[in-house]
């Protein structure tokens, strides 16, 4: 996940497809950058449904949940720092030669 506004800029959040798509199991994807501005609130936003939070979205989130059969696995800031400390290093871009 890239956030320009963040002191770091790039995150990584997840490992596959599937994990991420499960991170989204409640609420979507939308918010994930809180995440990295405000980490607890997010961590227990993602972890269940928002019941205020109700919009067009709610039926393709449904839709999503059974097509790609998605279970519910909120993020773990354990497992962040993981996944960073494995694969933060592939996004790093080296300058062109001159």
């Amino acid at each position: 996940m890239t956030l320009p506004c963040a002191d770091e800029n790039n995150v990584v959040i997840a490992e596959s497809f599937e994990e991420f798509f499960n991170l989204g199991y409640y609420v979507g994807w939308f918010s994930l950058e809180q995440l990295v501005y405000q980490e607890d609130r997010a961590i227990s936003y993602f972890a269940q449904r928002d019941e205020e939070h109700q919009d067009y979205a709610a039926d393709r989130l449904d839709f999503l949940r059974k097509a790609l059969r998605l279970r519910p696995i909120p993020p773990e800031m354990k497992r962040i720092r993981s996944l960073n400390d494995e694969y933060y290093k592939l996004l790093l871009i080296p300058d062109l030669p001159k």
